[in-house]
């Protein structure tokens, strides 16, 4: 009824190839999000590290406080 005198748009071959495509692009996609929450993880633990030794570094206990920055 609708389909006379009409071709399809991609053939099975290309519609299976396409799959394949967004199926690896979907994977790769995850992979690299994985990995970017993974470094990024990893990076704000070098942070903290930094940061934790420069507070026990520069705690004044007699005042009871600490100057973690080179201003007053």
């Amino acid at each position: 009824m609708f389909l006379q005198n009409k071709v399809p748009l991609l053939s099975l071959e290309a519609l299976h190839h396409l799959h394949i495509f967004i199926f690896v692009l979907a994977v790769v996609h995850v992979a690299f999000s994985v990995l970017t929450v993974v470094f990024g993880a990893a990076k704000i633990r070098e942070w903290k590290h930094w940061e934790e030794s420069i507070t026990k570094d520069n705690f004044d206990h007699s005042k009871g406080k600490g100057h973690v920055f080179w201003f007053n």
